[in-house]
């Protein structure tokens, strides 16, 4: 067997760094645009798509399906469905909001 050669401590430096680099870009890329943004409270004149909901409210998609579901009143325009922000506060005053749940998280492996 071959001797065992001494470690290099600039090479172990440029490593952690390379480490350190990679694991600031993982944790960039978990941020989402919704995080960017303060959130906004609900507008009753305003119409709201599920994109809008998520980007300025904080309401994701799953919680959009599942209050529609629900009997939240959409208005279907195209491709789109839109929610009044009117409709929206009356369905979360109503108690209904707050039975929407979210989906058990995934176990990683």
């Amino acid at each position: 067997m071959p001797p065992r050669t001494k470690p290099n401590p600039q090479a172990e430096k440029r490593r952690a760094e390379r480490l350190a680099e990679k694991a600031a870009k993982a944790a960039m890329n978990l941020r989402t645009k919704a995080d960017d943004k303060p959130r906004q409270s609900i507008d009753p004149d305003k119409s709201y798509t599920r994109e809008s909901l998520e980007q300025e409210v904080g309401l994701g998609n799953v919680w959009f399906r599942e209050a529609v579901k629900k009997g939240l009143p959409v208005k279907p325009a195209g491709r789109f469905k839109f929610v009044m922000g009117s409709d929206l506060i009356k369905f979360i005053n109503s108690g209904k909001g707050a039975a929407v749940s979210m989906p058990a998280a995934k176990k990683s492996k």
